[in-house]
């Protein structure tokens, strides 16, 4: 049996490709005694910088040798137990409210006969953001109906609701300049509408989402240009 006492720490910062905001991620991997089999067994915790638990994370380990995803979900306590093959170096993934964090890799050794991993911790700290674009919602040309292609980001959202239960949002509408402001007004607050009722239909309880139509009063860029008004004509959530 060989027994030892390791204790690393490390902080990563990452910032997302939307809004570069920065996020700060701690690593605590606390390893006890190893003596040897094919899984590794790991205790996850995951919580925000204020010591609180997060609730229905999606923390996926992928393997680079592998390439197979080994999975959980954190639950009420923010935690969750999972048994990863050793012999591999994992890519670290959180699925959580907003885009797909690129978390840090993880690194589990194949060990000599007779030894084998006892229960190992990884603590996650990081603060989820706030307000997010739905990217990849569409609507027909002065509609508010949704295009077919929109159907995979809103299936997400609607996982991501499931597994939060507590979780609110408020859904905003935004256009680009075209056209009479009072009518995109009226359009922006169709087109939040139509996100609300499909997330509805899905079997999210209504009194969990708010809606608000902006208009052209809120654009991220200049009106002036397609690409400028591409961006502008949005859909926004904003956490509760």
């Amino acid at each position: 049996m060989v027994a030892f006492f390791l204790l690393l720490f490390s902080e990563f910062v990452f910032y997302t490709k939307k809004d570069m905001k920065k996020i700060i991620f701690w690593a605590v991997w606390i390893s006890f005694q190893i003596q040897a089999q094919s899984n590794a067994p790991l205790n996850v915790t995951v919580k925000n910088s204020k010591g609180t638990p997060i609730q229905g994370d999606q923390i996926q380990f992928v393997g680079q040798k592998s390439k197979k995803t080994i999975q959980g979900i954190t639950n009420q306590q923010g935690t969750f137990y999972i048994e990863i093959p050793v012999g591999d170096i994992y890519q670290i993934q959180i699925k959580s409210i907003g885009p797909e964090i690129e978390y840090n890799t993880l690194e589990i050794p194949a060990l000599a006969s007779g030894q084998y991993y006892e229960t190992n911790t990884l603590e996650i700290v990081y603060d989820a953001p706030t307000s997010f674009t739905l990217d990849r919602i569409q609507f027909e040309t002065a509609s508010a109906k949704l295009k077919g292609n929109s159907t995979l980001e809103l299936e997400k959202l609607v996982e991501i609701m499931q597994l939060k239960p507590s979780l609110k949002i408020l859904i905003e509408g935004h256009t680009d300049s075209d056209g009479n402001e009072n009518d995109n007004l009226l359009l922006s607050s169709k087109r939040a509408e139509a996100v609300k009722n499909y997330l509805v239909q899905k079997g999210i309880a209504a009194n969990r989402i708010e809606t608000k139509g902006y208009g052209s009063s809120r654009p991220i860029a200049y009106n002036d240009n397609a690409e400028g008004k591409a961006k502008n004509r949005r859909t926004e959530i904003k956490v509760r």
